[in-house]
C-alpha cells in the first residue's frame, strides 16, 4: 500500500511538470506560428477594408488560426516539455535516486507515455477533423471580408488586379465613391492587354446581383488593340500596327465582374477538406486513374507524369489522407525520442531542451514534407508511403535508445 501510494506521488510529480511544460510550450508556439499566419494574408487586404476592420473578423480569423496551428503546436510542445523535464530531472540526480530506489526507468516514463498516447488520441481528431475545417475557413475568411465590401478594391495610389480582366490605377478616390485620374488596362482571354481606357473622373455604381461594379466615366480615351492573328510575327507585322485610333467619350458605362474572387471561395486544396470528402473524391480520382490508365494502354500511348492529371490528383489525395493519420502520432514518436535524450543530455538549461525540440522538430518536418509537399503528387515515388517515414524512424530510435536505457 505504501508502495502504491510512494508511486502515485512520483507519477503525479512527473506529470504534473510534464503537463505544465506542454500547456507553456502550447501557448509560447501558438503565438509564434498564429502571429505568421494572421499578419500575412490581412495585410494583402485593401487599405480601406484593413481600416475599417471589424474585431468580430479578427478574432474568428485568430481563432481559425490557433485550430489550424494546433496540429504542429501539440506534438513540438510535447517534445520540448519532456526534453525540459527529464532533462533537468537528470542533471539533479532525480533519476538517479529514483533509480536506485528500484524503479525502471519505462515505470518513471509512464506519466509521459500515458500522456503521449492522450495527445494523440486529441490529434487524430485535431487532424482528421477540426484543423481541415479551419484551415478552409481560414483562406475564406479575406476573400468573403473583400466580396462583402468591393468597392474597397478601388484603393487611389495602388495597382488593382484582383478584378476580372481588368488591371486599374486610381489617382484619387473621394469618399463618396468618386474617383478622379482614373486608368484601366483591358486584358484578354489570355490576360494580354487589349486596350486601355483611361478618364478624368468616374463614379461607382454597386451591382449586386452581378457580383460586381458599374463605372461611370466622363471625359474618356479608349484605345483597343486588335488581336494578334496567326502569322503576323512571321511576316514581320509590328504589334503597334494593331493599334486603333483612340476614341474620346464624354460619357460611357463600364461593367467590372468579381467572378475570380468568388471562384477562389469554392476553391478547396485537399488540406481543407474533410477527411469524409478527402476519401470520397480519392475514391472518384483513383476511378478515373484506372480507366486513363487502360485508355492509355489501348491506345499505345507512353503515359509520362503530365499526361495523367487523374492519377496525379489522386496521389495528392492518398497522400493528404495519409499525412493526416501519421501526423496523429507524432506525439508518440516524439516521446519515444525525447525521453532518452531529454535524460542523456542532463542540462537544467532551458536552452539546450529548446535546442534539441528545434532540431528534432525539424527534421521530422522536413522528412514529413518531402512526402507532402516535394513528391505528394508523383506516384512513382509513393509519397503517401513517405509521409510514414519520420514516425517509423523516431519510434525505431526512440525503442532503440529506452532499451538500452533502461538496461544501464
Amino acid at each position: 500500500m505504501v508502495i502504491l501510494q510512494a508511486m502515485r506521488i512520483i507519477d503525479r510529480y512527473i506529470g504534473r511538470q510534464v503537463i505544465t511544460a506542454t500547456l507553456i510550450a502550447v501557448l509560447v508556439l501558438t503565438i509564434v506560428m498564429v502571429l505568421g499566419n494572421v499578419f500575412k494574408p490581412l495585410l494583402s487586404l485593401p487599405a480601406e477594408i484593413l481600416r475599417d476592420l471589424p474585431i468580430t473578423f479578427f478574432l474568428k480569423f485568430m481563432g481559425y488560426a490557433v485550430v489550424a496551428s494546433l496540429p504542429f503546436t501539440v506534438p513540438w510542445s510535447l517534445l520540448t516539455a519532456v526534453l525540459l523535464v527529464f532533462g533537468r530531472l537528470s542533471a539533479d540526480n532525480e533519476l538517479l535516486a529514483l533509480r536506485m530506489g528500484g524503479l525502471s526507468f519505462l515505470r518513471l516514463a509512464a506519466p509521459s507515455l500515458a500522456l503521449a498516447t492522450l495527445s494523440t488520441l486529441l490529434c487524430f481528431w485535431i487532424n482528421l477533423d477540426l484543423a481541415p475545417r479551419a484551415q478552409a475557413e481560414l483562406a475564406r475568411l479575406p476573400t468573403r471580408l473583400t466580396t462583402a465590401n468591393p468597392q474597397a478594391l478601388l484603393t487611389a495610389d495602388t495597382v488593382v488586379d484582383q478584378i476580372d480582366n481588368f488591371v486599374i490605377y486610381i489617382g484619387e478616390k473621394k469618399d463618396d465613391g468618386r474617383l478622379n485620374d482614373f486608368r484601366m488596362i483591358l486584358l484578354n482571354e489570355s490576360r494580354q492587354p487589349s486596350g486601355f481606357l483611361a478618364a478624368r473622373r468616374a463614379r461607382l455604381i454597386e451591382t449586386p446581383e452581378q457580383k460586381g461594379l458599374d463605372l461611370e466615366l466622363t471625359d474618356a480615351t479608349v484605345i483597343m488593340r486588335d488581336p494578334e492573328r496567326p502569322g503576323d510575327r512571321e511576316a514581320g507585322i509590328s504589334p503597334l500596327s494593331r493599334i486603333r485610333p483612340p476614341i474620346q467619350a464624354g460619357r460611357i458605362t463600364q461593367t467590372m465582374t468579381f467572378q475570380r474572387l468568388y471562384e477562389k471561395l469554392d476553391r478547396i486544396k485537399p488540406g481543407m477538406m474533410t477527411t469524409a470528402d478527402l476519401s470520397q473524391r480519392l475514391e472518384a480520382a483513383t476511378g478515373r486513374a484506372r480507366v486513363e490508365a487502360t485508355t492509355k494502354k489501348k491506345s499505345g500511348k507512353k503515359s509520362g507524369s503530365g499526361d495523367r492529371p487523374a492519377l496525379q490528383h489522386a496521389t495528392e489525395l492518398r497522400t493528404e489522407l495519409n499525412k493526416r493519420f501519421s501526423f496523429s502520432l507524432a506525439c508518440l514518436a516524439f516521446v519515444a525520442v525525447g525521453l532518452p535524450l531529454g535524460v542523456t543530455a542532463q542540462r537544467r538549461e532551458t536552452s539546450i531542451g529548446f535546442g534539441l525540440s528545434l532540431a528534432l522538430g525539424i527534421f521530422y518536418l522536413s522528412l514529413l514534407m518531402l512526402g507532402d509537399s516535394i513528391l505528394k503528387d508523383r506516384a512513382s515515388a509513393y509519397p503517401w508511403l513517405i509521409v510514414w517515414l519520420p514516425n517509423l524512424l523516431f519510434l525505431a530510435l526512440g525503442g532503440w535508445l529506452l532499451l538500452r536505457l533502461q538496461r544501464r
